[in-house]
């Protein structure tokens, strides 16, 4: 079924919802719905990957995420200058933003047993309390079978509540660019299938091009509660007013605060303090110099300049 004929067909059992999680399949989903505008809270497993596909994760969450993060499961299997990866041999799932290299191994375990206690709780007490709750999943890698998503929902309305409704945004890399197949295997159970690695075959959870447009115009129908979604739009418009105000108040706070808080752009004050009369360095930070025979020291702007 075309994209327009599927949604138009289904108006009448999407949304508007109380609640939006993201339940897999990486950090790809929650990032969506956070561009979205669907993101109200962090969920539980919103920041990791694996785990052994829908079903994998419905069983996780039917066994209330037991077993997670125990120090003798955790295994090193990568990372880069600012992060350590950890797999739960337990569970098969990858944790890739909660251990910095920065924090001791058990510190950093410590931390992320609460940030996940916490989330586990407030998913199951929001989701139970909610009339109508959108849990979404999101995969650049593989593709779910309506028979697939139609257990998944099944056990998860069996747990969490009848209101519970399922998004499915999979890869299938048979289509053609624009291509959508889309199907409803139960009420409340959407699932859209198109190539969503067109033309950027290594990339697992970036989306470009034909298959961007086409994902934000799968999202489109489903929303928040109006009364929620003003909330949402209002705490965005805050840290977006909140981080120009940052910029604003650079370009006339002549102190090394005002400079270092000039935002990122390489533009503007921070470019007219490097070139004005008064030689003003905006953050300026010292580093090593070419050669010993030259000056010791040197600035060099940084990336906000």
């Amino acid at each position: 079924m075309r994209l327009e004929k599927a949604i138009e067909a289904w108006a009448d059992q999407i949304g508007p919802y109380d609640v939006v999680y993201s339940i897999g399949a990486a950090c790809g989903c929650a990032s969506w719905l956070r561009t979205l505008r669907l993101r109200q809270m962090a969920g539980p497993v919103d920041w990791v990957k694996g785990g052994g596909g829908l079903l994998g994760r419905v069983a996780m969450i039917e066994a209330h995420f037991a077993g997670w993060l125990r120090p003798e499961n955790m295994r090193l299997v990568g990372g880069d200058e600012r992060t350590r990866f950890y797999e739960d041999k337990a569970t098969g799932i990858v944790f890739p933003h909660d251990f910095p290299t920065a924090i001791p191994f058990r510190q950093a375990l410590a931390e992320a047993q609460e940030r996940y206690r916490r989330r586990q709780e407030r998913f199951y007490r929001t989701v139970g309390e909610a009339e109508r709750a959108l849990l979404v999943w999101f995969s650049t890698l593989t593709s779910v079978t309506d028979q697939e998503a139609w257990e998944a929902v099944g056990r998860l309305r069996a747990l969490l509540g009848k209101g519970v409704d399922l998004l499915v945004v999979d890869h299938l890399p048979t289509l053609r660019a624009g291509e959508v197949r889309a199907s409803n295997p139960t009420r409340g159970v959407f699932v859209f299938r198109l190539n969503l690695r067109l033309g950027w075959p290594n990339i697992e959870q970036e989306v470009f091009g034909d298959a961007h447009r086409t994902v934000r115009r799968i999202f489109r129908p489903f929303r928040l509660r109006p009364d929620l979604a003003r909330g949402i739009a209002w705490f965005y418009l805050r840290k977006w007013l909140a981080r120009k105000g940052r910029k604003v108040a650079a370009a006339f706070v002549p102190s090394r605060y005002g400079r270092r808080i000039c935002g990122g752009s390489r533009s503007g004050p921070c470019a007219r303090w490097a070139t004005s009369p008064r030689r003003l360095r905006p953050c300026g930070r010292v580093t090593a110099g070419r050669s010993a025979s030259a000056t010791a020291t040197r600035i060099s702007a940084p990336a906000c300049c």
